[in-house]
């Protein structure tokens, strides 16, 4: 009887209507036995979090983007001052396009590492949207006086390529919190 008795107690916390020494407690369950199955199943919080179905086709622009960014003004410096058809000389801007270049891979590898580690993600992203926006305008303002005659069909492209660069940004920073989670990670 004491061991009829040790079953009981929990079920009839439940209420699932069982009976004790002939009494019922409760005439009809409040938990179906579907319910009690999904209360005692483990939780699938994590398959159902709200994911962004974009994430990564933009975070793969974004880097295919950075790492040809990096390339062409690290090591084709003389490229890109060619398309700018400016009066002035290339010891002039060279300098400032590599330290472009270097601009671009400090931001990829912060961005990455703080994808990885999930460190402060939302505002890194949001910090690379401005600083992208910031380096625009600043390139915008640095290099626009000495660009003289018609705009090149590829800088014209680069350029729409840099505004399709930070709507992207934009958009990871905004949806931050619908990133799916990495799978895995850069060291420990």
């Amino acid at each position: 009887m004491q061991k009829n008795k040790k079953l009981t107690r929990p079920l009839q916390s439940l209420g699932l209507g069982l009976s004790v020494k002939g009494a019922v407690l409760n005439s009809q369950p409040l938990v179906s036995a579907d319910e009690l199955h999904m209360l005692l199943a483990p939780s699938t919080k994590d398959k159902f979090h709200a994911q962004s179905s974009a994430y990564k086709y933009r975070n793969l622009f974004l880097l295919l983007c950075t790492l040809w960014f990096f390339i062409r003004l690290m090591f084709f410096p003389e490229a890109v001052y060619q398309v700018l058809t400016s009066p002035l000389s290339s010891e002039t801007f060279l300098p400032y396009l590599q330290k472009r270049g270097w601009l671009y891979l400090f931001w990829m590898i912060i961005y990455g590492w703080s994808y990885t580690k999930n460190w402060y993600f939302e505002r890194v992203a949001l910090v690379c949207f401005v600083s992208e926006v910031t380096t625009l305008g600043m390139d915008y303002l640095t290099l626009s006086p000495h660009i003289f005659g018609p705009m090149s069909p590829l800088l014209t492209f680069f350029l729409l390529l840099r505004f399709v660069f930070i709507a992207c940004l934009l958009m990871n920073a905004v949806e931050a919190h619908q990133v799916p989670r990495m799978t895995r990670s850069f060291g420990r």
